[in-house]
């Protein structure tokens, strides 16, 4: 890992200063100068999308995209939400988000990665109306890909006590091998995590209207997961040994899908989840069909 872990916490710092950092608002605008001002340090290419041609919605917020081209085609969507969620206290202000996906991006600037990576910077995400989260959808819009997608969420409030992973929408769920690759990359750091199997049961069983972030992606039939910051008990790392954790987490999970995405999308399956540390997990899926 090259990526100085004291830089990942002064780029959190700075975002932290731009409370609040609302959709469309003077410090949504400078945070996402600063990106852009990094990204142009380290010779990282991006694009830039605004909304006046989204269908259905307005908003004077903006997309970033930046793509790290890797050893294959198929493509990672690494996403994060530039502005906080609404209501949110200047201690949850998502800006560990940022910080870690600035992060990713510098980390692969040295060397090619295993498969493409697509970093978004999304604008227009949180809000309470039902047409939200927008940054997604401005982004699908004109996407269409020729290359397998798969996308990773990154959706913490702040530093967390234990990741929890989200896995599925009321239009489906996240496929196993998805669960799998996650979960793994996650055992290989310091970071606990839990898996959240009730939940996921309930979605794939269509029994509920809740909305989550990454039900945009898989409503396109994109695979998608979400790693969220939880209230959990567990060992508490300081933020400089959590945010290598992070970087360590990202590596691996590259690592874990380095031969390209599979085609199938396995849906029926059970998982289990005992203790909280990675010493003490036992995962098990069980193919119901």
């Amino acid at each position: 890992i090259h990526v100085r872990t004291a830089d990942v916490l002064q780029y959190y710092s700075f975002f932290s200063t731009l409370y609040p950092r609302t959709e469309g608002s003077k410090n949504e605008k400078d945070a996402l100068s600063f990106i852009k001002d990094r990204l142009e340090q380290n010779d990282i290419e991006y694009t830039e999308q605004d909304f006046q041609e989204m269908e259905g919605s307005h908003s004077f917020s903006r997309n970033l995209i930046s793509t790290i081209p890797g050893k294959r085609d198929d493509t990672l969507i690494v996403a994060v939400p530039l502005n906080q969620e609404d209501g949110a206290d200047a201690s949850s202000d998502g800006s560990l988000n940022l910080a870690l996906a600035l992060a990713f991006l510098e980390e692969l600037k040295g060397s090619p990665p295993p498969i493409t990576v697509s970093v978004l910077f999304l604008g227009g995400e949180h809000e309470k109306l039902r047409s939200y989260p927008i940054g997604t959808d401005r982004f699908l819009q004109d996407f269409y890909p020729e290359s397998p997608v798969t996308v990773l969420y990154l959706n913490f409030k702040d530093f967390p006590e234990a990741v929890s992973i989200q896995s599925g929408a009321k239009y489906g769920t996240t496929p196993y091998w998805l669960m799998e690759a996650c979960s793994t990359a996650l055992d290989r750091t310091d970071i606990s995590y839990r898996l959240r199997g009730n939940e996921h049961q309930v979605f794939r069983a269509g029994m509920t209207d809740s909305v989550t972030i990454i039900e945009p992606f898989l409503h396109e039939e994109f695979p998608a997961i979400a790693i969220t910051g939880s209230g959990s008990t567990g060992e508490v790392l300081d933020e400089s040994s959590l945010i290598f954790s992070f970087l360590l987490f990202f590596q691996e999970f590259l690592g874990t899908l380095s031969e390209g995405f599979p085609e199938e999308w396995d849906k029926h399956f059970l998982f289990f989840q005992v203790g909280e540390k990675k010493s003490s997990f036992e995962k098990m899926c069980t193919s119901l069909f």
